[in-house]
């Protein structure tokens, strides 16, 4: 099988892993309008709500008090302690690992919030670029396999003569 194809595929499946990555567990629950203290040993912060998923808005401070910028941009669910969960809103940048405060509430004036590690995101160029990345992976890919499909032939005709 050609190179060509092999990185082809290669990249394809990273980068399917890459999206679809499960978000991490979450490491503590809060009830709408609470305040909690939480410590996260890995990068980045993402509040999950359990579904049905009203319009939240939480308030998040670092332990030096500066408030940390949320970005109310949904994700992939997840399911622990026996509760499902949404990506409300995650950390407009990276935060490193350490202890913030958190306070969330809804509209609706009620439901569960969590709170947990930030789960990896593409960077900003790319995520305001994914309705134009799937086609041009398949675009190259079929460019790949037509130029390796093209050459074997060619290969085969000169051979048989």
């Amino acid at each position: 099988m050609p190179v060509g194809v092999l990185a082809v595929v290669a990249a394809g499946m990273w980068l399917l892993w890459w999206l679809l990555e499960v978000p991490p567990d979450p490491v503590a629950e809060l009830r709408a309008g609470q305040v909690q203290t939480v410590r996260l040993d890995r990068e980045g912060l993402a509040i999950y709500r359990e579904p049905p998923n009203y319009a939240t808005f939480c308030e998040v401070k670092n332990s030096a008090g500066q408030a940390v910028e949320l970005d109310h941009s949904p994700g992939p669910s997840t399911t622990a302690g026996g509760k499902d969960w949404v990506v409300t809103l995650t950390s407009e940048d990276p935060v490193p690992p350490g202890t913030y405060t958190i306070t969330c509430g809804a509209i609706d004036d009620s439901g569960t919030f969590a709170v947990g590690p930030g789960m990896f995101r593409l960077p900003g160029v790319v995520e305001e670029r994914m309705d134009v990345i799937p086609p041009v992976i398949i675009i190259g890919a079929l460019l790949v396999a037509g130029t390796s499909a093209l050459v074997i032939f060619i290969r085969r005709r000169r051979a048989a003569t």
